[in-house]
């Protein structure tokens, strides 16, 4: 089924690649079951380790065994963050995952099943990119289903509704009988305007500052901190 097969999420940091994951998770058959996340970068022993689970003395350090994320994920998703980091030894047993759905725990003998599926995620700027750094048959298992996520400073139509969303959420969390403060006219203008090199993340982080420490039921521009805004009231 489609809710199966690997998908890759490709955008800059900060486009919402996790919350684009969660919705994939929530939205198919697997949502009753756990969505988990491994960031590939790092010592590669351990990545392997956290992916595939390990038995006693599998390495250095290995005091206990331990059930890896496919393992413990059956039936679920797993994200696998910055996927273009993955080393070369996990890119050999993920493909080999990819195809048969079985794997090893690092020093054991047997093979174990699971049905995980595999959400990619990478900042790479375009596939060709990631296609330079993976293994050709693990980058077509993959690119089954790719998903682009633009940059914000593509899709300013999208800031207002995130603005209210990202506000709506700050007064949940911090003081839930309050009325949510209105972005004023000259604020919202700054906000599309602004190019937002941190893309959601950065503009979730704003509003979140914004309405935190509004002492008032506005907020107008200057209001916002941003490093370069117009005056425009």
């Amino acid at each position: 089924s489609v809710s199966s097969k690997p998908v890759l999420l490709i955008g800059e940091p900060g486009t919402g690649k996790r919350t684009c994951a969660r919705l994939l998770h929530e939205a198919g058959s697997r949502s009753s079951h756990l969505l988990q996340q491994l960031t590939c970068s790092g010592n590669e022993t351990l990545v392997e380790s956290n992916l595939f689970g390990h038995e006693v003395d599998a390495f250095t350090g290995a005091r206990a065994s331990l059930d890896g994320l496919l393992q413990t994920g059956d039936g679920g998703s797993l994200l696998l963050d910055d996927v273009e980091q993955l080393g070369a030894e996990a890119q050999i047993k993920m493909q080999s995952y990819l195809d048969l759905g079985r794997f090893r725990r690092l020093g054991a003998a047997a093979e174990l099943s699971s049905d995980v599926r595999v959400i990619a995620a990478t900042s790479s700027a375009t596939l060709e990119s990631l296609q330079r750094v993976l293994r050709e048959d693990l980058f077509y298992q993959l690119t089954v289903l790719v998903v682009e996520l633009p940059p914000l400073r593509d899709r300013p139509e999208d800031i207002e509704p995130l603005v209210q969303h990202f506000a709506t959420q700050a007064i949940d969390e911090v003081a839930p009988r309050i009325e949510r403060p209105k972005f004023l006219p000259a604020a919202m203008t700054a906000l599309r305007e602004h190019p937002w090199p941190g893309n959601v993340r950065q503009l979730r982080n704003t509003v979140e500052r914004a309405v935190i420490t509004s002492d008032g039921t506005s907020i107008g521009a200057d209001q916002l901190q941003l490093s370069a805004v117009v005056d425009l009231v």
